[in-house]
């Protein structure tokens, strides 16, 4: 460390005030009145080891420093911000210190540092302080961002060496490798026979409809897709009003982004696909940047009201564990590009400042809940505001087994069977068939389809907003409108994923149309004339064409609930969206009454020590929605081999969010055999003895011990070896 580099720093500090004048009045003209925002998530630092390396990045380390420090520079030169504040954590001199100490280190190992958005110090300062202003959230400076280009000869363990030392600095945030960044589609794709993703709900999007109101076709919306390569000579494809970054020729790359851009923005021209928005902007944006860079870039060029779609995903910590319809040899344990810090505080920025992301939820197997991802998809502890896509069936509204799932993902749309430009699997024009500017597929696939579709819902709904509204909706907004009036998941509802668009539902609600839940109760073949059920017919036949049977079996209609197979059966069904009808009556208002929780079996309870314990378990019923025994969560364990009292504790919520009052049961594990002495008569009534043929037996086992014609009154002595199994006390 010397005193010219000091010197040196302490220099650029004063000839760059002026330049740093007017970010520092608009930061303090924006805090001075207004309430207390809500404070943004804050990373862990976590050691790294060599093994850690698996799946990341080692071509360049990103370094985050701590809010207030006023760290700047690019070009393998830190200074300070003059108008910084400090924490009693650090200091104007500890802050010059850690820079020293950082050059210096980059110096000697031949890297450098560049600043990690590439979009100024002034954009990036203003969209912190309108971003603030309008979401009410702190938000990152991402000006404190910057990114350490590693040289390839630099060894494993001094990569981590390096990540390590730079995150020992109290000025630094947090210093990490960023995972390895691929295309969000999967190699296993489903060739089912294809359905129209256009057709309407209950397995559709309902795009035909939209396409037909004003603004449907997201005219006056920006949209900008973020990834790696585009064929822009593609029959099909849109002309472009931006273009950034170095585009891969990568053709999976290439093939992937075509595809993309054809489902949101080919045009209505007679022939080929056409896209869900066709008269929008559409953009692209290379992530050959860095993903954070462009995802900040998109969101500039966007604007408030625009739409970016990350069709990345990342890979995730190999302690992840991949669902039991994915096998570990398939499960790439991808995860949502957001859990790296950097691409996290970008997407929160831009959607603070009213800029739309959608995000694939990635083709990892995995659940976002999975303790390995340390919570970082939990919204109680960090929410980015993009939309997070699943991917479900064609034909069905269920997880496919290779999407990422959870309560973090918001949505899903069609994860197979989606036809697009590009790969030429579809078609392949005669006589040119190498040439991929004709070609199309009929099986997209993946989180890669579902958020691409989402993208295009969500840029002809912005398109029909601003007609209907005058203004655009926010991210905050346009997500719970997706969710509030989408197509409930019906399958593998362990592994959540949020419903699927309805567009027809949402521009109703957009317009001010209020859909009353309503009732019919009537008989099914009444049902089936109103078009609230349909049947399903079955006719079998013996000899031939000889004594033939028909059943039938009637279904609501818009859902797979089966009603009964007698059409003079009276059923209450109602309705709450368009063309969707489902059994049980309307609610007389917000659902505010909690379920009920029983207890089965006894409490307390007694086990003997190092035997085995069955628990149970609980009942629940809700007045909306009925046994949702299955639902009941079990909080404390009873461990057999300790002696001692255990409380095991039951709970749950109904689909409104109303909690149960929780019950609990006592179980006490208990030395050796516990003998109960008592009469023949009184074991009976104590259910410890039962009575078959005038005989009695000891419960759980055969042991015959009297005759009720002469020993009721009988005194014996027995154990419970294990819950419910008695026999006599040695």
């Amino acid at each position: 460390m010397s005193l010219g580099k000091i010197s040196r720093i302490i220099f650029s500090v004063r000839n760059s005030a002026t330049c740093f004048l007017l970010v520092g009045a608009m930061s303090t003209s924006a805090f001075s009145s207004a309430s207390p925002l809500i404070s943004r998530y804050l990373p862990t630092k976590a050691v790294v080891s060599v093994a850690d390396l698996s799946g990341l990045n080692k071509d360049k380390i990103t370094v985050k420093f701590k809010e207030g420090t006023g760290v700047r520079g690019g070009a393998g030169d830190f200074f300070v911000k003059p108008d910084s504040f400090f924490s009693q954590a650090y200091t104007l001199t500890n802050v010059e210190l850690d820079l020293v100490e950082l050059e210096d280190y980059v110096t000697l190992t031949g890297a450098d540092f560049n600043n990690l958005f590439t979009s100024g110090e002034q954009a990036l300062s203003q969209l912190k302080v309108m971003g603030e202003q309008k979401s009410g959230k702190e938000l990152a400076d991402l000006n404190l961002y910057y990114e350490i280009p590693l040289p390839p000869w630099l060894s494993d363990s001094s990569i981590v060496s390096f990540v390590n030392f730079i995150n020992s600095f109290p000025s630094v945030e947090i210093a990490y490798l960023e995972s390895v960044s691929s295309v969000a589609t999967t190699d296993t794709p489903d060739f089912t026979s294809l359905q129209t993703f256009k057709a309407p709900a209950p397995n559709g999007l309902d795009v035909d409809y939209a396409n037909t109101v004003a603004g449907g076709l997201g005219e006056g919306v920006t949209f900008i897709d973020i990834e790696g390569g585009w064929n822009e000579a593609h029959e099909d494809v849109p002309s472009l009003f931006y273009q950034n970054g170095s585009e891969s020729q990568d053709p999976l790359w290439v093939n992937h982004g075509t595809a993309v851009i054809s489902l949101v923005g080919a045009p209505a021209n007679g022939y080929g696909v056409e896209g869900i928005a066709s008269n929008a902007l559409i953009g692209t944006e290379s992530f050959s940047s860095g993903i954070a860079a462009a995802v900040t870039n998109a969101a500039v060029v966007a604007g408030e009201g625009g739409v970016i779609l990350l069709e990345l995903q990342s890979s995730g910590p190999s302690a992840l564990v991949c669902n039991a319809n994915y096998t570990s040899d398939n499960c790439a344990k991808y995860i949502p590009v957001e859990y790296t810090q950097s691409t996290f505080d970008a997407i929160q920025t831009a959607t603070a400042n009213g800029v739309i992301v959608i995000e694939a939820a990635a083709n990892g197997g995995i659940s976002l809940e999975d303790p390995a991802l340390n919570g970082l998809f939990d919204r109680s502890n960090r929410d980015s505001g993009a939309i997070l896509v699943g991917a479900g069936y064609s034909d069905r509204r269920e997880t496919m087994s290779f999407s990422d799932a959870g309560e973090r993902v918001d949505v899903h749309a069609w994860g197979q069977n989606v036809a697009a430009a590009s790969y030429g699997y579809g078609y392949k024009k005669t006589g040119d068939e190498d040439n991929p500017n004709f070609w199309y597929t009929n099986t997209f696939s993946g989180t890669s389809s579902a958020s691409a579709l989402t993208a295009g819902v969500v840029t002809s709904l912005q398109g029909i907003a601003l007609e209907l509204t005058g203004s655009y909706l926010t991210p905050d907004a346009m997500r719970s409108l997706l969710v509030q009036t989408g197509t409930p998941q019906t399958g593998a509802l362990d592994r959540p994923i949020g419903p699927m668009p309805n567009m027809r539902a949402a521009i109703a609600q957009l317009g001010g149309v209020q859909i009353p839940c309503q009732d019919y109760s009537d008989t099914l073949n009444n049902h089936v004339s109103a078009s609230r059920a349909f049947v399903e017919e079955e006719t079998s036949c013996l000899f031939g064409i000889y004594f033939c049977t028909t059943t039938s079996a009637f279904f609501a209609e818009g859902s797979e609930v089966l009603l009964g197979s007698n059409g003079s059966t009276v059923v209450d069904l109602k309705a709450s969206t368009p063309g969707y009808y489902d059994e049980g009556s309307c609610p007389l208002g917000p659902d505010t009454v909690a379920p009920s929780i029983t207890l089965l079996g006894s409490s307390p309870m007694s086990v003997t020590v190092n035997s085995q314990f069955v628990d149970p378990g609980a009942s629940a019923t809700d007045d909306e929605d009925g046994d949702i025994s299955a639902n009941v969560s079990i909080s404390g364990t009873v461990n057999t081999a300790s002696v001692g009292t255990y409380i095991l504790t039951y709970n749950v919520s109904d689909a409104a969010g109303n909690s149960a009052t929780a019950v609990s049961r006592t179980v006490n594990v208990v030395e050796g055999s516990s003998c109960s002495e008592s009469t023949l008569a009184d074991h009976v009534t104590e259910g410890r003895v039962y009575v078959q043929y005038s005989l009695y037996y000891t419960v759980g086992t055969s042991t015959y011990l009297g005759s009720t014609y002469i020993d009721a009154n009988k005194v014996v002595s027995l154990e419970e070896a294990t819950p419910g199994n008695w026999s006599a006390c040695n």
